[in-house]
């Protein structure tokens, strides 16, 4: 077999540019360089002790490799490693796979009762820009042909090979607080927030970019002087001891239809350059069964807008990766019985056309999503309509009452879905998009020390019963009428009385929305909420989420309360400013 199996797309012109972008490397001694390689697992997340700036510690320090010891804080500059006011003086041990005692120093903050795994923070951006040097040296060699560039890549393919078996499995923890400690079992599979190669299983455990690395300078004889050198076959070693064993562990989880799909390209390539097309198989399975399975009939990921489209992309790239590819001769796969020969995925996944724009109904006219679920707000992700009509993704739960064109386009967004990750409690929430922005909004996806409140069915626009949130799996509504266009008026109506199943003797909970047009220009929304159970019902309704807003009501309404009577109900305890009034009969509000 021909190496590099992969499409790397190295220009042989641009092989100055390729020689430069690797002398700041090429510069170190061989062992400087493989000191970069971390004989332990690295700390994903690590806080700034001075400040504890930012968010769950991602991301929050800024790192040289002119200074690769160093990490100064994005948030006050502070160089907190290495600083003496904040030593790594204690110890956490745990027993790897093999029965080994691993250990971890780190400094403690006793007032935040936290942990600062600093040397292992700086690890990870250690192994990161490595392996990023890894890559170009392999273009560097493709280019050239220069083995010097080669044995460097072999060189630290080796070390993985050497360390990776004495890792220890780590857990990560989730939201609002992560942590760094070793994982109950070592033997996968690992929980999601675990992992051995990487810090969240299945997906970072499969190793993205080492793969490709290996395929760019396979055909070298630096590997074989080094085997010489070693007393071992080099490529056996990597292969057996690190490949092998990263796509038995991720393999091991029953489960691969997820969110962060993307890692079954690198399943595929393991495949590919190795020469194991049960490894394609594999990878290519679970990738139809993330559009099948994941998908509802309608085409819309089961989550979330923006965690369609980071499926969806994630998707693209597995299915470029197994586009073309052909079995060795005579190969039938002992577990699917079948022979893959010039793979096309646009012809043997044809539902992968649907998926790819499905979340476009969902979209508001200026091709900004909307933000329901776990979905940021403001982003585009599909082009800016001149028309809007009304739409609906039934099998997601969700319809769009449209009209208008140009600056005029209007939508009343219903939204009754379930909870199947990445879910907030939102059943029967209405957005309202009007004049080119939301007047009712959704604040959608945040990672926020509040980010209870986001999700909340408070801070949606809906009903609350008993000042209670609604349920999140098995909440699924039900689409009861849907008229899109009925000579100019659209109707929606569904069931969410499955949101609050836990409120006893509720026995009506649904929502009726009427557009109808009063010229070219505008319409008005009818908004019927029927809700029959329970004792307190709060009508919630949020205005813009980007600017200020005013409102007016036309009845007298009392002093201002700092804050509301909490009454027991923690998402009170956030609205402030509150104004009240009885209203034995009708009232406007105008905002």
């Amino acid at each position: 077999m021909k190496h590099p199996v992969l499409d790397h797309k190295i220009d042989p012109k641009k092989a100055a540019t390729y020689e430069k972008a690797v002398e700041r490397v090429m510069a170190m001694s061989e062992q400087e360089m493989l000191a970069f390689m971390p004989e332990r697992h690295y700390a994903r997340f690590c806080e700034c002790p001075k400040c504890y700036g930012g968010v769950q510690g991602y991301e929050v320090f800024a790192w040289r490799v002119e200074r690769p010891e160093e990490l100064k804080c994005k948030f006050c500059g502070t160089v907190v490693h290495p600083n003496p006011a904040y030593p790594e003086d204690q110890v956490m041990s745990g027993k790897n796979k093999l029965g080994e005692t691993i250990t971890h120093r780190f400094y403690y903050n006793p007032e935040r009762k936290m942990q600062h795994f600093f040397t292992d923070h700086v690890a990870m951006y250690k192994r990161h820009w490595l392996m990023s040097q890894c890559r170009a040296l392999g273009a560097a060699y493709q280019a050239t042909g220069k083995d010097e560039y080669a044995r460097r890549v072999a060189l630290v393919l080796d070390r993985i090979a050497q360390v990776y078996p004495h890792y220890a499995v780590m857990s990560v923890g989730g939201m609002p607080v992560r942590h760094f400690k070793f994982a109950a079992s070592q033997n996968p599979p690992y929980r999601w927030d675990e992992g051995k190669w990487g810090w969240h299983a299945p997906s970072d455990d499969m190793p993205a970019g080492v793969i490709e690395c290996y395929d760019l300078v396979y055909d070298s004889p630096a590997f074989d002087k080094l085997s010489q050198e070693r007393g071992y076959d080099v490529r056996k070693k990597f292969e057996n001891d690190f490949l092998r064993d990263t796509f038995a562990a991720v393999s091991a989880h029953p489960n691969h239809v997820n969110n962060y799909v993307a890692y079954l390209s690198v399943a595929a390539h393991i495949g590919r350059v190795m020469g194991e097309p049960r490894f394609v198989h594999w990878a290519f399975h679970w990738m139809k069964q993330n559009v099948y399975a994941g998908c509802f009939y309608d085409g819309m990921w089961h989550e979330s807008p923006s965690y369609h489209y980071m499926t969806t992309s994630g998707l693209r790239s597995c299915f470029e990766s197994v586009r073309g590819y052909s079995d060795p001769p005579g190969y039938v796969d002992p577990t699917d019985g079948t022979r893959l020969e010039n793979l096309d995925p646009d012809k043997d996944v044809a539902f992968w056309a649907k998926v790819r724009h499905a979340p476009e109904a969902l979209d508001f006219p200026n091709g900004c999503s909307t933000p329901v679920h776990d979905t940021w707000g403001g982003t585009r992700a599909s082009k800016p309509r001149d028309q809007t009509v009304s739409t609906i993704l039934p099998g997601f739960g969700h319809a769009s009452l449209g009209r208008g064109a140009g600056p005029n386009q209007m939508q009343a967004q219903l939204h009754f879905s379930g909870g199947y990750g990445h879910h907030h409690l939102d059943n029967l929430h209405l957005t309202l998009f009007a004049k080119g922005r939301e007047m009712l909004s959704d604040i959608g996806y945040t990672w926020t020390s509040i980010r209870w409140w986001t999700t909340s069915t408070f801070s949606h626009n809906t009903v609350t019963v008993d000042g209670k949130d609604q349920a999140g799996k098995s909440s699924d509504g039900d689409l009861l009428w849907f008229f899109p266009d009925s000579h100019g008026v659209a109707v929606v109506e569904a069931d969410g009385q499955r949101g609050y199943g836990h409120i006893e003797k509720l026995d009506t909970y649904r929502r009726l929305l009427v557009m109808i047009p009063v010229s070219d220009a505008d319409a008005y929304v009818v908004d019927l909420f029927r809700t029959r159970g329970g004792s307190v019902h709060d009508w919630l309704l949020h205005g813009d989420a980007d600017e200020d807003m005013s409102a007016a009501c036309s009845l007298p309404l009392s002093q201002k309360l700092a804050r509301m009577d909490a009454k027991g109900v923690k998402a009170y305890e956030l609205m402030r400013d509150v104004q009240s009034a009885q209203a034995a009969e009708g009232l406007n509000v105008t905002f």
